[in-house]
């Protein structure tokens, strides 16, 4: 084998070994972020959007802005101005409902602004 070839194998070697080693292997339970996921694999978790349009897919919601506590995820939802406070139980519901479609093994918790 040529000296040419046996640094190619040699660098080839290595990048593989780069590329599968240094992965993190948690057990589900363990793993982080807004969809649990590895973060070594930051690339697959939910976006903040598909959250906060499960929210405003809700009817009678206006706005909905998501922050994530590093334990569980806090979804602010502003109704529409026409929808009486009576009814802010029922829009929770409904959207917790939804975003548990989108996000289901994440808790949320759901916060109301009248903006009044």
């Amino acid at each position: 084998m040529s000296f040419r070839r046996g640094v190619f194998v040699a660098f080839s070697l290595l990048s593989l070994m780069l590329n599968t080693a240094c992965q993190l292997t948690e057990r589900p339970e363990n793993r982080e972020g807004l969809a649990n996921d590895s973060r070594s694999y930051s690339y697959v978790s939910y976006q903040k959007d598909y959250i906060t349009r499960a929210a405003l897919q809700t009817p009678g919601v206006k706005e909905a802005e998501v922050y994530y506590t590093g334990r569980r995820l806090i979804v602010k939802i502003t109704p529409n101005p026409d929808v009486p406070p009576d009814q802010y139980d029922a829009i929770r519901r409904e959207a917790r409902r939804r975003i548990s479609a989108s996000a289901p093994r994440n808790p949320v918790h759901i916060v109301i602004d009248s903006g009044k």
